[in-house]
């Protein structure tokens, strides 16, 4: 995160190349030989920069091992995504849940990927409790996205 200490660590991931990140990843894949990868979709599910980088080496990653192998590779990269309107959706639930959060404003009103683009749906609202104590325990994620 901007202006954290942490940022200073020699294997800070924003301090690493892209490259050095993108063969990490590739043998990961490698060694793992998952059949499904999921990251963060390209808006980096709302413009977080550690997201977006991620999500870019992660798709770069794949790429490479599937041109690199015929066999064991990923069958499906899966992107993380937040539908239009999520996020004030998801501050109005907060809200009912008795969490201060700020609703979106300006951009991020109307901020998501359009319906059409969502080609897998994984309803996790049972989870949507353990979702707000994990927020409450991490206020960093309630404010400050923008």
């Amino acid at each position: 995160m901007e202006g954290w200490p942490a940022n200073h660590h020699p294997r800070a991931f924003c301090g690493a190349g892209g490259e050095e990140v993108v063969g990490r990843l590739v043998h990961e894949i490698r060694e793992f030989r998952p059949q499904v990868v999921l990251s963060f979709g390209p808006d980096g599910l709302y413009g977080h920069p550690d997201h977006i980088g991620i999500s870019k080496h992660t798709t770069a990653a794949v790429r490479r091992v599937v041109e690199g192998h015929a066999g064991d590779c990923p069958q499906r990269l899966f992107y993380a995504v937040r539908p239009r309107g999520f996020r004030t959706g998801m501050a109005l639930k907060l809200r009912e849940a008795g969490v201060d959060t700020p609703l979106p404003e300006g951009q991020h009103l109307d901020a998501g990927v359009p319906p059409e683009d969502i080609h897998v749906e994984l309803d996790v609202s049972s989870q949507l409790p353990r979702k707000v104590g994990c927020l409450q325990c991490h206020h960093t994620h309630l404010v400050g996205e923008d």
